[in-house]
């Protein structure tokens, strides 16, 4: 559990899409080349959770175990650890969700500087030459 004092993933993850709905936020600047950074990095994270999470997936199915009291209770142990409600699977599936709003809130603040420069919003004052 998350000492009192930090948000959890899913605070997180809402907070990023209310950010996005808000236009990316005023103060989330970037350049271009910045965003492509950006995206790159989210692409290549969401792939990696992604391909943990099917490795994940295929450990639902621990075999056969003995006719022992300990044996049964290990692989439920093990079960609900991947997949409990605290387990890996639904940990992964909110990391996912998190990076999907934090790509959505990349293209929305980039979105928005692009039609700022191009003198869409007004949000920037522009000047007389």
């Amino acid at each position: 559990m998350a000492p009192s004092n930090q948000l959890s993933l899913g605070a997180l993850t809402n907070q990023m899409k209310q950010l996005a709905e808000s236009a990316g936020g005023k103060e989330f600047q970037m350049s271009a080349a910045t965003h492509q950074q950006y995206l790159q990095l989210i692409t290549e994270y969401r792939s990696a959770l992604t391909e943990q999470y099917g490795n994940a997936a295929q450990l639902a199915d621990y075999g056969n175990v003995p006719n022992l009291a300990s044996a049964h209770h290990t692989k439920s142990f093990l079960t609900n650890d991947v997949q409990g409600a605290g387990g890996l699977l639904p940990q992964l599936k909110q990391y996912i969700a998190y990076l999907d709003e934090f790509e959505k809130t990349v293209n929305a603040a980039f979105g928005r500087m692009q039609a700022e420069d191009a003198g869409g919003d007004g949000g920037t004052p522009e000047f007389p030459v």
